[in-house]
């Protein structure tokens, strides 16, 4: 009875080291800052070797993978990339990695702001009240979603942004 006890319990042991063998991570990014557009290389280990199968993001919006390895995956900085950690799910074990420092989005640089770098007001109707926000790709185009809490109306309106 006891030597099958050990041997179950070693026959879990070995699973559950199994399993966390497969846990994607990321050890670093070949730059941590750039504008959109910039090629980066993410590097670690346990990543889907199918680009398609691995979901980056760089805060709210989703990066495209261009080549996947095991332990390096290509992509560009997507538009509405935020100052936040690069998180990496192998989507095929539902897995997420995130990098030990956030990515830095940079600007090009200007001496001053004019007017026409400001686009014309927008006005939203989000209820009465609107008391939290939240980011996302919410609808998964790759774009920043915003969700707004009401309190007065105990409601919560999405704005997708579309793409284009």
């Amino acid at each position: 009875m006891i030597l099958r006890k050990i041997s179950l319990c070693l026959l879990m042991l070995s699973a559950a080291e199994l399993s966390l063998a497969q846990i994607p991570t990321i050890a670093s990014l070949s730059t941590y800052t750039g504008p959109v557009g910039t090629a980066i290389t993410i590097n670690g280990s346990n990543f889907n070797t199918t680009a398609s199968s691995n979901a980056v993001y760089f805060g709210p919006v989703r990066a495209a993978v261009s080549s996947a390895t095991a332990t390096s995956l290509s992509v560009i900085v997507p538009a509405g990339a935020a100052y936040s950690p690069v998180t990496v799910t192998n989507v095929g074990i539902r897995a997420t990695a995130t990098s030990p420092l956030p990515f830095r989005q940079t600007f090009a640089t200007k001496n001053s702001i004019v007017a026409s770098d400001i686009d014309a007001n927008l006005d939203f109707g989000v209820g009465n009240n609107p008391v939290e926000t939240a980011i996302g790709d919410f609808d998964g185009n790759g774009t920043p979603d915003i969700a707004v809490v009401n309190s007065t109306g105990n409601s919560v309106t999405i704005l997708l942004r579309a793409v284009g």
